[in-house]
């Protein structure tokens, strides 16, 4: 249980190394839900194609991208104003680099779930 707990307080470090990696294994993890779950439902329920851009499928991967991008702008951000913040503090210079380059990498994977999460908005479910 303490190493659980440790593992999740290394994921709320924003100069922790493991944020270069976090916000691209979130993309994963949000491309690889987003297309097993439409795959599934459409072979299940392939009727959904005459429903449009307007069908329950499509309603809710549009929340599910709308809630991962907005996770991953508001960790960009802290990770951002931490750097900000212990940029002319006592913090090692490497752990401000870690710090802004983890900004960029979870704006850029925000950017990743938006630009695929799109589509969900515009077309149909089941082409």
């Amino acid at each position: 249980m303490k190493a659980v707990r440790r593992a999740w307080q290394v994921l709320w470090v924003p100069m922790h190394p493991v944020q270069l990696v976090l916000g691209w294994a979130v993309w994963a993890l949000y491309f690889v839900a987003m297309y097993a779950s439409l795959s599934v439902t459409c072979a299940v329920r392939p009727g959904w194609a005459e429903a449009g851009a307007t069908s329950g499928l499509n309603l809710t991967l549009l929340a599910l991208t709308v809630l991962v991008a907005a996770g991953l702008m508001f960790w960009g951000r802290r990770c951002w104003q931490e750097a900000q913040a212990a940029g002319s503090g006592e913090v090692p210079a490497s752990a401000v680099f870690v710090a802004r380059v983890a900004a960029c990498v979870h704006l850029m994977a925000a950017f990743a779930v938006l630009a695929i999460g799109l589509p969900a908005a515009l077309l149909p479910a089941c082409l």
